[in-house]
């Protein structure tokens, strides 16, 4: 749902991200941006890895050091 273009319009106004990461490559032309990557945001909490069938997913939770962007 969405797309790049909402992830780019609300992510700056976000103090928290509740992020679903799911282990494996899918064909796609749009991803989430890889808050592991960007200087302003900590992996706060992490659940699991669960499995499911032959997918193993995580539910991250993100906070960003300086409030709000």
């Amino acid at each position: 749902i969405g797309g790049a273009s909402v992830y780019r319009a609300l992510l700056d106004a976000c103090a928290v991200a509740h992020v679903t990461w799911i282990d494996g490559e899918f064909p796609a032309d749009t991803w989430f941006p890889n808050l592991d990557e960007q200087a302003d945001w900590v992996l706060a909490e992490e659940e699991g890895p669960y499995v499911s069938g032959a997918l193993s997913y995580s539910y991250r939770t993100y906070r960003r050091r300086s409030g709000l962007g």
